[in-house]
């Protein structure tokens, strides 16, 4: 929390920081978290010993503070959001900076997250002192973590607002009740409160509008974050939110170069398992033929077909697959597998399509079908004389049969 005093310790104006004077008081959440809090437990402890320097040195603290209107002092960006002005202060502040941090850090882990708290906080301070340079005469300071902790709150309700905070809600002395309040509500409740107290005071340096200076940042950079890929809103982040009201995709987080390259060697993987399990699927479906079972040769190349929909019949075991069937008289597989010889290879295509033919018209009484087959076959084909002759006789057959009143059931 940034709390406003006078450098003189004469009494603070327009305070109010984050925890103090809640009925919330969140304590805990249900959003997902990825990584273990090591960076907000230790910012939290940060603040812990330099608040016990400042109360053992409280001459020296005056040097580290926000000075407001006496030049820029780089160093106070960052010391000045570490200090606190008391017990209260800093519990108040830590509350809220567990709620929250654990939310931010569970997403993108401690260094990235320490980057972020720090940078919003060194950001703001920045800010406010180069907007009090032309006030010279203006002996105020500020401290306090609460500007950075709201640029947390900003950020937790953009990433995971349909998550909830667990909360103790303290409407009445001694009366607590332990609820759940989503993060969209209580970060929206807080930047309203803050918006409101900064409004009825024309928008004058005080607590709210630091508040609000941080909030802003938290907004720009979570936004930022789920915009290029840096942290994965799982699709329930804020502005994957307002996409799917606009009846658009929500946004997908990118894998990052080693994701990547992890995703890429995963797959190599996979396709490696894959070209070895054809391989011997192959070996077994060879085994099945030799052993005259085309009935398993076919159930195998099935099972290849799953891994590889691109995966064909060698030439060699597709004809042996049609013979086995024909000898075993199941005609309708050995029409099945002479069909997709006819659509795959020529070299003994003219034999095949004869064969095929010759069953349509005997064995299945289709002769319109075994024209048909007849017809798949190019006048350019080679056809040995032997071979001209059946497809003659065939087609006499057929022709015979039909003018006779053959019926097919298609």
């Amino acid at each position: 929390m940034t709390r406003l005093l006078e450098l003189e310790y004469r009494p603070y104006f327009g305070h109010l920081h984050l925890g103090g004077t809640s009925m919330f008081i969140p304590y805990g959440t249900d959003a997902p978290i990825y990584y273990w809090p090591f960076a907000t437990g230790a910012m939290m402890l940060i603040n812990i010993v330099v608040l016990m320097l400042q109360l053992a040195n409280p001459e020296a603290q005056a040097q580290y503070m926000l000075v407001h209107g006496g030049g820029l002092h780089p160093v106070q960006w960052l010391t000045s959001m570490f200090m606190h002005d008391g017990i209260g202060h800093l519990l108040g502040n830590l509350i809220f900076l567990w709620a929250f941090g654990i939310v931010v850090e569970g997403k993108i882990g401690p260094i990235i997250f320490s980057w972020l708290y720090v940078g919003i906080g060194v950001f703001q301070s920045m800010v406010e002192q180069i907007m009090l340079l032309p006030f010279g005469d203006f002996s105020g300071a500020s401290l306090g973590a609460s500007s950075a902790i709201s640029g947390l709150m900003m950020i937790a309700l953009v990433w995971a607002p349909q998550d909830n905070l667990k909360v103790i809600f303290n409407p009445y002395l001694f009366y607590l009740f332990f609820i759940e309040v989503p993060i969209a509500f209580f970060g929206l409740v807080y930047f309203l409160m803050d918006f409101t107290f900064a409004y009825f005071s024309g928008f004058s340096m005080g607590t709210p509008l630091l508040h609000l200076m941080g909030a802003v940042c938290g907004l720009v950079v979570g936004v930022t974050f789920i915009y290029v890929s840096w942290v994965d809103g799982e699709e329930r982040d804020l502005p994957s939110m307002f996409l799917e009201l606009a009846g658009r995709k929500a946004i997908k987080k990118k894998p990052t170069r080693s994701e990547q390259r992890a995703i890429q060697e995963h797959k190599e993987m996979l396709r490696t398992q894959r070209q070895q399990k054809i391989v011997l699927y192959r070996k077994s479906l060879a085994a099945h033929l030799a052993a005259g079972n085309p009935v398993a040769a076919v159930a195998t190349f099935r099972q290849i077909q799953r891994m590889n929909k691109k995966a064909t019949w060698e030439e060699a075991d597709l004809l042996k697959v049609i013979s086995a069937f024909q000898s075993a008289n199941q005609w309708d597989q050995t029409i099945e597998h002479s069909q997709i010889y006819l659509d795959s290879y020529q070299k003994r295509k003219v034999a095949v399509a004869i064969n095929l033919a010759k069953i349509q018209l005997l064995q299945k009484g289709s002769p319109r079908r075994a024209l048909k087959v007849i017809a798949q076959l190019n006048p350019a084909e080679t056809v040995s004389s032997k071979q001209q002759n059946l497809i003659q006789q065939i087609k006499a057959k057929a022709n015979q049969m039909i003018a006779a009143g053959s019926i097919e059931l298609d």
